[in-house]
């Protein structure tokens, strides 16, 4: 019930930014594929000490999110992004649950099936490209 107005005219639910709300709407709906590859997270500090980054590991990975083991908690609600080290691409998310086993994430966009795929073998990604079209020739 994110954004619904109250009878009194007050906003219930999660304030904040966009990420943030997405813990309400949790739903896995991809498999996670199994994977331990390095990783690093990148998080606004508390108060107004700038942004930090830390080494971590990546425990599990799909198209909507992943669960890392990372050396400190981080909390419910924060906002990351994520580096991967064969994947060159910075990925946005924001912390679902923290438990004992690590803290699992959710991607602000979905990654393709065809990344994760390749990033949980060990593989780099490698971009799909288009198809060459033959040019037609100038008459």
């Amino acid at each position: 019930m994110v954004g619904q107005k109250s009878s009194k005219g007050q906003s219930k639910g999660n304030s904040g930014n966009f990420l943030s709300r997405l813990i309400v709407e949790e739903k896995r709906e991809h498999v996670r594929r199994q994977m331990y590859a390095p990783c690093k997270v990148g998080y606004m500090k508390d108060g107004l000490r700038g942004y930090s980054v830390m080494k971590g590991m990546i425990v599990d990975l799909s198209e909507g999110g992943a669960q890392l083991k990372l050396p400190f908690m981080l909390t419910r609600g924060q906002d990351l992004y994520l580096l991967l080290q064969n994947f060159p691409y910075k990925l946005a998310a924001v912390v679902m649950e923290v438990t004992e086993v690590g803290s699992h994430i959710k991607f602000a966009n979905n990654i393709p099936a065809d990344a994760v795929h390749q990033i949980a073998s060990g593989r780099p990604y490698v971009k799909p490209t288009k198809p060459n079209t033959p040019k037609k020739a100038p008459k």
